[in-house]
């Protein structure tokens, strides 16, 4: 996006039918430009754009914005009557938005309008849920479930770190005051975990941002944890995610034994959606899926053929303790473990969600973070649930 250019002004500032939309309403919006110069304006496009919670305007995707108008020509002293929408749907992200109007000029140049935007409300359907059961279950056999509501983190649920029943519960590499990490320096991870990189706002907002106060960390994000207040043995687990694309970006949803689990300690690890690897075709269509079982490792990375940080998606998994472990995106099963390749976890075992960033150390399987990764790289997840 840049600055307003030629002869072209805002004559009729964006209005949108509504402040808030509901997932299965439509939003439209209405402005108009006119052309006070001597000549003709030719336009590749003139649209209403949008940016989901968490991004900067100019970081979202196209399938984002409220309407495209497509080519137009501006006569001298011609207005451009700009109208249309779309409806939202559950791949949107819930929280807050912002819209505004902008052009693309005949050099494929895109230019927006002061003021930059206006904001909008996405809800979810009925103010809570925003997803179905998965097949096989019912919404009587729904045990947790978090919408994220805000204003912060429920902390009867979930813990603003990573910990696991073989650091009894206490953060990894803690730091004394709230941090954690998934691993010691210059093994594999850039960043270091903060409670402050944690948003809430009708989703939970995990922001890496470029720096660190801790030794040996070149990013800061944010991770989430059940240990000891949510644990489960089997059943199905979906969470709806939107991850950034950037090089390095690790968006991270997996299972570890919890404090039920006894003295086991971390004996298995099972990983529902492991995002950013490498392979064939685009690391943003990547779905990487294990289980870590006492040193053996099953599982697989999908090629889904999809941007998964187009907007919200749903990873799952269906839980048989002792017997299976079927993954799932969007509904579509992409992998299974079964007990004749690895054992399967039996154990009551905690959720941990985070968002790690790949430092060269990664560099084998997964991109590594480098100049030209956004800061922030904003990863959001709208809903968590476990069927039994």
């Amino acid at each position: 996006m840049g600055s307003l250019a030629g002869a072209l002004f805002l004559s009729a500032a964006l209005q949108l039918s509504a402040t808030t939309v509901t997932i299965g309403q439509t939003l439209t919006g209405s402005a108009a430009l006119t052309n006070c110069g001597a000549a003709s304006v030719s336009l590749l496009d003139v649209a209403i754009g949008a940016v989901p919670p968490g991004l900067a305007v100019g970081q979202g995707n196209a399938g984002d914005d409220i309407f495209h108008a497509g080519p137009q020509t501006i006569a001298p002293g011609g207005r451009f009557a700009l109208q249309g929408g779309r409806p939202f749907t559950a791949s949107d992200a819930t929280g807050s938005w912002q819209a505004w109007v902008a052009y693309e000029d005949s050099s494929g140049n895109w230019w927006g309008f002061e003021p930059p935007t206006v904001p909008f409300t996405v809800a979810a359907a009925d103010g809570g849920s925003s997803l179905a059961p998965p097949p096989g279950y019912t919404a009587a056999q729904l045990a947790f479930d978090d919408t994220f509501p805000g204003p912060s983190l429920d902390s009867t649920k979930w813990n603003p770190y990573v910990a696991s029943n073989a650091s009894q519960g206490y953060p990894w590499n803690a730091n004394g005051s709230g941090g954690s990490a998934a691993s010691a320096p210059g093994s594999f991870d850039a960043e270091y975990f903060e409670p402050s990189a944690l948003a809430e706002d009708l989703g939970l907002f995990f922001s890496a941002t470029l720096g660190s106060s801790q030794p040996g960390y070149q990013w800061t994000s944010g991770a989430i944890c059940s240990y000891g207040k949510a644990e489960f043995t089997g059943g199905y687990v979906q969470i709806s995610m939107r991850q950034p694309d950037g090089n390095g970006m690790w968006p991270g949803l997996w299972m570890l034994p919890g404090q039920g689990a006894g003295s086991s300690g971390d004996d298995f690890e099972i990983d529902i959606q492991e995002g950013g690897y490498t392979g064939t075709g685009s690391p943003s269509g990547m779905s990487a899926w294990h289980e870590h079982a006492s040193g053996v490792t099953c599982g697989g990375v999908t090629q889904t053929g999809v941007d998964l940080g187009s907007g919200l998606h749903v990873y799952g998994v269906d839980w048989q303790p002792g017997s299976s472990l079927s993954y799932y995106v969007d509904g579509t099963q992409v992998g299974q473990i079964t007990s004749a390749q690895c054992a399967i976890s039996d154990e009551p075992m905690e959720l941990i969600l985070d968002l790690q960033v790949a430092d060269s150390s990664a560099s084998g399987w997964h991109t590594v973070a480098d100049s030209t990764t956004p800061s922030p790289s904003v990863m959001q997840v709208g809903e968590v649930q476990v069927y039994q």
